[in-house]
């Protein structure tokens, strides 16, 4: 029992380091070293935008799904559309669960050579989906219509961005998804869309 009671309470630190957590932090934290933006990463906006927003999130957490459902959406009508600013994704996936691995995989691929968006609102809508026989169904049409999407998705080093993320991730001291970091300060947890517009007019200056 008490052996039992000690995986218990592991399970549960190990769980809270890497949580999905809704409320960002009130003491706002400063990286030393600057993020790079890799060919995996997913961005959002216009490549040539004037600033840079980073966000580590997973299709996993309630929480980024809500930011991808409602604030994002907004920014991309206030500040994306205009090339004020790009978000970078960098998805991360802190589990070995073959299913969400190979999701992630295929929004990067899907995003490289083929159209992101729907498959974006597919995984944002019901991630569950991801573990269902219509998923691979669906993955099999796109590859079979797609062969460069093909060879992406099935090449046998497409996880090692993922590696690479959980690792700049953990590197930065976070300790849960979602998270912004924004002029090399990090903000955590879900934003809405007014209170993130706030912090980049701050942050770049903007009007």
């Amino acid at each position: 029992m008490k052996k039992q009671l000690v995986y218990i309470i592991s399970v549960i630190v190990v769980l809270a380091q890497v949580s999905c957590h809704s409320k960002k932090t009130t003491e706002v934290k400063v990286i030393e070293s600057e993020l790079l933006q890799y060919d995996e990463d997913i961005v959002f906006g216009n490549e040539n935008a004037q600033h840079t927003v980073f966000l580590f999130a997973t299709y996993k957490c309630e929480f980024c799904r809500l930011l991808f459902r409602h604030t994002i959406p907004k920014l991309q009508k206030s500040f994306l559309a205009n090339n004020k600013v790009k978000v970078v994704v960098k998805f991360i996936e802190f589990t070995n669960d073959y299913h969400a691995r190979f999701a992630l995989r295929a929004a990067v691929c899907i995003n490289k050579f083929g159209k992101y968006e729907k498959f974006h609102k597919l995984l944002v809508g019901n991630h569950s989906i991801v573990s269902s026989d219509e998923f691979y169904t669906l993955i099999d049409e796109i590859v079979e219509k797609n062969h460069e999407i093909a060879q992406c998705l099935y090449q046998e080093s497409n996880d090692v961005f993922l590696d690479r993320n959980v690792k700049e991730f953990r590197d930065l001291g976070l300790n849960g998804t979602p998270v912004f970091i924004i002029n090399k300060k990090i903000f955590g947890g879900y934003i809405p869309f007014e209170a993130l517009r706030d912090i980049l007019k701050n942050e770049f200056k903007l009007n």
